[in-house]
Formats: C-alpha cells, sequence, structure tokens
C-alpha cells in the first residue's frame, strides 16, 4: 500500500511516518503542502492519502 503523508509540520510528518512504518506500511511518500501533494498525486498512484487541514499555500480540503 502506497502513502502519501501530508503535513507542514516536520514533527507532525516524522511522527506519521514512524508509526506507519511500525505497522509495517514502508511505501511512504511525504509532501509540506497541498501543492507539493498535488505534483505527487498527478505523477504516482496513491492508495492512501493522509493530510492535514489547515497549511498554508493550499489547505487539506481543497
Amino acid at each position: 500500500m502506497k502513502i502519501l503523508v501530508v503535513d507542514d509540520m516536520p514533527l507532525m510528518r516524522h511522527v506519521l511516518i514512524n508509526m506507519l512504518r511500525a505497522l509495517n506500511f514502508p511505501d511512504l511518500v511525504e509532501a509540506t503542502d497541498g501543492i507539493q501533494a498535488l505534483t505527487f498525486l498527478k505523477n504516482q498512484h496513491f492508495d492512501l492519502v493522509i493530510t492535514d487541514l489547515h497549511m498554508p499555500k493550499m489547505d487539506g480540503k481543497t
């Protein structure tokens, strides 16, 4: 399962990535904002996207 984790806070991304790895999800990609996430989504397939709702540039709802 390929998972995209989107959060503007490095600590939150780190915590989520470590939790997912501990649950045996090795195929993880990190994005720092909604714009970067959209770039990843245009070029790759993800089974799950975990996103922060409040981020600069583009929020997790748009």
